[in-house]
């Protein structure tokens, strides 16, 4: 038998039919990306933290960096990138 046969075998505690496994997958992975789903309030917790990291490092502060600004502004950018394109951050 395969690992990930008997893995099924350890988690599940008995010996599922040939075609379970089949069905298992799917549902693992849909459990998987909900729960590594962002809430709204998450990614706005996210881009407060880079927004006060960029404020930080400005130029109308005194420590100007423009190393960890530009570090800050891309990290602002991928974020809204990416949770742009959900319905519920919109």
């Amino acid at each position: 038998m395969n690992d990930s046969y008997n893995v099924l075998i350890r988690v599940l505690g008995f010996y599922p039919r040939p075609e379970v496994p089949a069905l298992i997958l799917p549902i693992i992975l849909a459990l998987a990306f909900s729960v590594a789903a962002q809430t709204p309030a998450a990614i706005e917790h996210e881009l407060l933290g880079y927004l006060d990291a960029a404020s930080k490092a400005g130029s109308y502060s005194d420590g100007y960096d423009e190393a960890k600004n530009t570090k800050a502004n891309d990290a602002i950018r991928q974020t809204l990138e990416r949770a742009g394109k959900k319905l519920d951050v919109l």
